[in-house]
Order: structure tokens, then C-alpha cells, then sequence
């Protein structure tokens, strides 16, 4: 899984702000290597077989837990979040809508919805977590990271 845990990193670590980096990752989650047959693979293995962490490999779940907990931490400091959201519930709602995503996606039609699927979580989760000032910003920043669709604001 380094490879789509690279993938991932990679994708979110030009975000200009920590709140971006956590929209851009949580697509990651559910979209990074869906067309790689090896990724693919080693989902359903840890998903058939369970996540056995070693001393040098994490379980997946949790490395995805502590990335999302960091950023999310670092949107409160940035002032990206309403004061007193609470950044725990933010990231297990974020990691768990990836998770599941991506559990439920058995066949190529699911898989190929998935980043709508973390579009509209998005949709709920922003005006809970966000100033109302800087809502549309980053709704239409979460909507450009789907491809080929185009939607109203919330």
C-alpha cells in the first residue's frame, strides 16, 4: 500500500491550505488507483484478509486517520474551521465516508462514482465546519476535484 499511500500524499501536499489538503486527500482516498491493478488488489486483500500492521507498516486506517487528524487540526489553527468544530468528529467523518466509499464499491460503476459520492458528503460537511464566508470557496474547490461534473451550490 506505500504506493497509494505516496499517491495520495503526493496529491494533497499542494494544497496552499490545510482544509484543501484534507478535501484533496479525502478524493485521494476514494479515487487514487482505481485503475491500478495492484492497488486494487491489495485493497481487496486487506479488505478480505484483514490489515495486519507490522513495526515499520501502520494498519492503513490508521495512517489514513492520522493524516486526516492532522490536517484537519491545522484547518482549525488556519482559521479555516467554525470555532469550536470538533476536529476528531470532522476526521472520523472524513475517513470513514473514504473508507466506506470504497468498501462499497465492488464493481466498476461504484468505482467510477466514488468521487460524486465524496462530492456530496462534502456538500454536508462544509456549511457544518466552515465560515459562511469562505463556504462557496471551498465547496466549488471540493466540486473541481470531480471530474466531468458541474453542480449548483449548495
Amino acid at each position: 500500500m506505500t504506493r497509494f499511500d505516496d499517491g495520495c500524499t503526493e496529491r494533497a501536499a499542494h494544497q496552499s491550505s490545510a482544509l484543501e489538503a484534507l478535501i484533496e486527500l479525502s478524493y485521494a482516498l476514494v479515487d487514487h488507483g482505481h485503475d491500478d491493478p495492484l492497488i486494487c488488489a491489495a485493497f481487496r486483500l486487506v479488505l478480505d484478509l484483514g490489515d495486519h500492521p507490522t513495526p515499520a507498516r501502520p494498519a492503513l486506517f490508521a495512517t489514513w486517520t492520522a493524516h486526516c487528524r492532522d490536517l484537519a487540526a491545522r484547518a482549525a489553527t488556519e482559521g479555516h474551521l467554525r470555532p469550536g468544530t470538533d476536529t476528531r468528529t470532522l476526521t472520523a467523518a472524513v475517513v470513514t465516508t473514504a473508507f466506506g466509499s470504497r468498501v462499497l464499491a465492488r464493481n466498476p460503476d461504484a468505482v467510477a462514482d466514488l468521487p460524486h459520492r465524496m462530492t456530496q458528503a462534502w456538500q454536508l460537511l462544509l456549511p457544518a465546519v466552515t465560515d459562511p464566508a469562505a463556504l462557496e470557496y471551498f465547496y466549488q474547490f471540493a466540486l473541481r476535484r470531480e471530474p466531468h461534473r458541474t453542480a449548483p451550490p449548495p
